[in-house]
């Protein structure tokens, strides 16, 4: 079979190795459709401080039961999606209930898993569920960005009298747009520095957007806010600007919540977040249970997803997906392989 290896930042090869066979707990998946995630670009660029290459990427991802190991129930042909999150089940974190705060996991396309940038791909049965016929393998591809925007609107306090400012329309902050309108939040807004993914935002819903690089954003959010400003905040950009600007632009008593990967330390506030009495926390990971709802309001029409598909790229050229990515010219949100 053929996989997309990063062999040093910016530097892919397709190559040929041995299909995986899967042993006990586990399953092999033919991928029919992998997208390629902020966290992946991190690593192409050689920025995440753990994951280094040479890594076979790819945890956003859709496909069909190829094999299965000794006493799995999982049927040849079945379509699928996967849950990339194998904790270690025994810490204090797993015994409540939060693999997601597991010290010990692992991850499909990241740690002790190769990914999906290639034909078929190994991963733990615990993490197979069905994808419902009502949706492509494109649509199941989305399915995990769709779950870490349903983890982090979940955080929003009284989510009916929540004003929500989100900075930064790529996926991510798209998706916590919507989820956040289609909990009921009163009102959503939405800002980035490129046209292009404010055009999407709006085109999905997002009615209230701001151009941060052309428009007064303090101004504009007094606006739709209100003079104290929104009560949650979500930062899925991760860079000083916003970190500061999340900050200043809350409702004092609000929260903000930190979404985006930051490449290296931030500054942060304090003086700000002490005199606003604001609570500042982060937002990594997903639980189980966010799968069955991304899928629950994929399929009710409460979250749109293929608008959001920018460009789709076959495996030999993964390179020129990655490339596509990066560049900021193509205003792209989400880019897609199909091995």
């Amino acid at each position: 079979m053929r996989q997309g290896l990063l062999v040093a930042p910016h530097s892919f090869a397709v190559r040929e190795t041995d299909r995986p066979i899967p042993g006990p707990d586990e399953v092999v998946v033919a991928v029919d459709t992998a997208g390629i995630c902020g966290s992946d670009l991190h690593i192409y660029h050689g920025e995440n401080p753990v994951i280094r290459p040479p890594v076979v990427m790819g945890h956003e991802f859709s496909g069909s039961i190829a094999a299965a190991g000794p006493g799995v129930d999982a049927q040849p042909g079945q379509r699928v999606i996967i849950y990339p999150l194998v904790a270690c089940g025994k810490c204090v974190y797993c015994q409540a209930g939060q693999p997601n705060r597991c010290p010990d996991m692992r991850f499909v396309g990241a740690i002790g898993y190769d990914g999906a940038f290639a034909e078929y791909v190994l991963a733990p049965s615990a993490g197979v569920m069905a994808l419902p016929d009502a949706l492509s393998f494109g649509d199941g591809a989305m399915i995990e960005p769709v779950a870490f925007a349903t983890h982090a609107a979940g955080k929003i306090p009284d989510v009916a009298r929540a004003g929500v400012l989100v900075l930064g329309a790529g996926t991510i902050g798209n998706l916590v747009a919507q989820v956040a309108k289609a909990y009921g939040a009163r009102h959503v807004g939405i800002t980035d520095v490129l046209d292009g993914k404010l055009r999407t935002a709006r085109a999905v819903g997002i009615e209230a957007t701001c151009n941060s690089a052309k428009e007064d954003v303090e101004a504009w959010v007094k606006e739709q806010f209100g003079p104290a400003g929104p009560e949650v905040t979500f930062d899925c950009v991760a860079l000083a600007t916003t970190v500061k600007q999340a900050v200043r632009l809350t409702r004092r008593g609000g929260n903000v919540f930190l979404v985006g990967v930051p490449t290296g330390e931030l500054p942060v506030p304090l003086v700000e977040l002490l005199i606003g009495e604001t609570s500042l926390s982060g937002v990594y990971c997903y639980v189980p249970g966010d799968f069955h709802e991304a899928i629950r309001l994929v399929l009710a029409g409460k979250v749109h997803t293929r608008p959001l598909v920018s460009a789709t790229f076959g495996l030999d050229e993964i390179g020129e997906a990655f490339a596509y990515a990066v560049d900021r010219k193509n205003e792209a949100i989400k880019v897609a392989i199909r091995p």
